[in-house]
């Protein structure tokens, strides 16, 4: 059989595809299925060399059947990977009444080789595993894709050229065709926009094939539409096509070329006087990418090939600017995402919980939303902060574990996306009159193992639905703020722990253990800048008595109103203190004896002023104060010196008669080892 077939002729076809298209490097062969490769004077080796001989004479020869079974039924080019992981691909040759008879090219590698791959190739043909990588690694290098490129011209070519006479006219023209469309398909590879692609796809077409017009549907990745724009003497702006619409004229796994009746095209094209026109879809790994409607215009079979193989050319920069494009917005997403964490971490408090919730509705794009916390030990949910909602609302509302949609997810712990609350049987609600869209998404924050709060974000700004790619984003982000508020609220317990430390808790002021830190700060102080500190200790007169008739109840409602009045009447950087009972005392930095007497006096003034339920029943008819005072360096050199100074002259101001202001410096100490004149030891 093999020998009846003009072998002349098929060396002939084979030289004239590889004059119009590049295979240098690639191993050719002819194959007829079931039987052994022919013209083996073209190439001997059908993929690997003969290192790869007993693999390529048993697997490859099962795997080729396949690809021919393939070839022949497709009627396209099939591009393949031998067991051995090289490229190569199979076309099918017309000769005459032989339809069975292919051309097999093959043993090119990708860039990077697939190591695994090849230790399993040489241990099963029992080849050096060195030898092989050095020999795979001297393969000429293509990527898949250009595999396919090359395979879709060599289809072209090869029909192009089936006849096997002598080039006529029509042969002639078809050839300068497929050699302007491999120069093109050249020039789709360095297009960097997608409208450049499909502006250099529609003018070649249209002035290659003479196409009086060509509407192209181009896909917005963001929208999911597809915009519609026209060529030289149509409308520019075709208007938008709902991707609902392009999925019933190209379904999936269907033929990308139709002919489209006048009611279709008037519905996709309302603004074109056309009466048909021929669909092409542009398909790339992740779906539809577009669509090119040649207006009044069918194709030849030889046409469509040449027009097929520029789309498919296309088809491959397109989906590789998407790639590109999605690389760059994963690039400056994750900036963004680590400037917004580097900024988290320099906050705390309420300023944490707007910022993450301006945060997360920026990420998605969100209109409104709410950060609730779940307060430990308690079964509520408190809202912290919140976009959309009244300030005095959101202190008001608290959600119990279990109650509404926050509450349900704060009780399973699983996020809830939903793009419609009317139609989504997890929620079946009627959707509320303040929300503007349907959609929503509920998301909780995670404390070690426990739920801590519930992120809510909804009303997209473009009134569309939230997606899984919403949730992804914000999932890493709602970790990572789950971690910072945690050690925000963290922070806050040890400050408020600390504080009640050195804080009375009745009167809310320092304790006298703080005073005896800060004293010795402010004595270091003076000292540093030469300035003076005074001390004022404060007793109330006759408070004992006061308790007596009554109650401590109003005792403690007496001394919180002290705290008030010492608060009000000093400077921010004084230092009030309960010292003990109902005593007092204020540190007055650079401040000299005769300015601390006049504070002092003031003191005294607004406390025997304020109207005290029961004071009428004192001796003096009103609450009153008696207030040492000592100063330093004048009067003292350390802080327990200092204090034991404005203790004595409170006593002396006591003994003095009460409701006075003594100076230690106007004491006349008395001798060693006796008491000051007129000042006994009071308790």
């Amino acid at each position: 059989m093999h020998e009846q077939l003009n072998t002349q002729i098929l060396q002939d076809i084979l030289t004239r595809v590889k004059d119009q298209v590049q295979l240098d490097g690639y191993q050719l062969t002819i194959h007829y299925q079931d039987t052994e490769p022919c013209l083996t004077a073209v190439l001997p080796q059908p993929c690997c060399s003969s290192m790869c001989g007993p693999l390529c004479g048993s697997a490859f020869t099962s795997h080729l059947d396949l690809v021919l079974d393939l070839a022949n039924t497709e009627e396209q080019a099939a591009v393949f990977r031998c067991p051995a992981g090289l490229l190569g691909f199979a076309v099918k040759l017309r000769q005459g009444t032989h339809t069975n008879c292919f051309l097999v090219a093959a043993g090119v590698r990708e860039p990077t080789l697939d190591l695994f791959r090849l230790e399993k190739v040489s241990h099963f043909a029992g080849i050096d595993p060195f030898d092989l990588l050095e020999h795979t690694q001297n393969l000429p290098i293509a990527t898949e894709a250009d595999v396919h490129t090359l395979a879709r011209q060599v289809f072209v070519a090869a029909r192009t050229l089936q006849s096997g006479e002598p080039s006529t006219s029509a042969a002639t023209d078809a050839t300068d065709r497929l050699q302007l469309v491999t120069t093109i398909s050249a020039c789709l590879d360095g297009a960097e926009t997608v409208a450049e692609v499909f502006t250099l796809l529609q003018e070649t077409i249209g002035i290659l094939f003479d196409v009086p017009d060509i509407a192209a549907a181009v896909l917005d990745h963001d929208s999911g539409q597809f915009a519609v724009q026209g060529t030289w003497g149509s409308p520019l702006d075709y208007g938008i096509i709902r991707p609902e619409t392009m999925a019933l004229i190209f379904p999936k796994n269907r033929p990308t070329k139709l002919l489209l009746a006048a009611d279709t095209l008037s519905n996709l094209l309302p603004h074109s006087p056309a009466r048909k026109a021929t669909g092409q879809s542009i398909t790339g790994t992740d779906g539809l990418l577009g669509a090119l409607f040649f207006i009044d215009r069918e194709f030849s079979s030889t046409e469509y090939l040449l027009v097929d193989l520029l789309v498919g050319r296309a088809s491959q920069r397109l989906t590789m600017l998407h790639q590109q494009l999605e690389f760059t917005r994963k690039s400056a997403m994750l900036d963004r995402f680590l400037a917004m964490i580097s900024s988290l971490a320099l906050t705390e408090g309420q300023e944490l919980y707007d910022l993450v919730l301006q945060m997360a509705s920026e990420l998605t794009d969100a209109s409104t939303g709410s950060l609730m916390l779940l307060e430990e030990g308690q079964e509520s949910l408190q809202i912290k902060s919140s976009l959309g909602m009244s300030p005095h609302l959101m202190k008001a509302m608290n959600i119990r574990v279990g109650s509404g949609i926050a509450g349900k997810v704060a009780q399973s712990g699983h996020p809830l996306l939903v793009r419609d609350i009317e139609k989504d049987a997890r929620v079946s609600a009627a959707n509320r009159p303040r929300f503007k869209t349907k959609s929503f998404i509920s998301l909780p924050l995670f404390t070690r193992v426990r739920v801590s709060g519930v992120l809510n974000l909804s009303d997209k700004r473009n009134l569309g639905a939230f997606t899984d790619a919403d949730l992804k984003l914000l999932t890493p982000f709602a970790n990572h703020i789950s971690i910072m508020m945690q050690r925000s609220s963290n922070q806050e317990q040890l400050v408020r722990l600390e504080r009640l430390s050195i804080t009375d808790p009745l009167t809310e002021l320092y304790n006298r253990r703080f005073l005896e830190r800060r004293m010795q700060e402010e004595i270091n102080r003076s000292v540093r800048n030469e300035l003076p500190l005074a001390v004022l200790m404060i007793d109330l007169d006759h408070f004992k008595t006061y308790n007596d008739l009554c109650g401590h109840v109003a005792g403690d409602t007496v001394l919180q109103k002290v705290a008030t009045i010492l608060c009000l009447s000093v400077r921010d950087m004084d230092v009030v203190t309960r010292y003990g009972g109902e005593e007092f005392c204020v540190l007055l930095p650079g401040t000299a004896p005769q300015e601390a007497a006049f504070v002092a006096n003031r003191i005294r003034h607004d406390i025997q002023r304020e109207q005290i339920h029961g004071a009428e029943r004192l001796p003096f008819g009103r609450l009153t104060a008696s207030i040492g005072i000592a100063s330093f360096p004048a009067d003292a050199s350390t802080a327990t010196t200092l204090v034991n100074a404005a203790d004595i002259a409170l006593y002396a101001a006591k003994s003095g008669g009460r409701n006075q202001v003594a100076m230690f410096s106007d004491i006349t100490m008395p001798a060693r080892g006796s008491n000051p004149p007129g000042i006994p030891l009071l308790a």
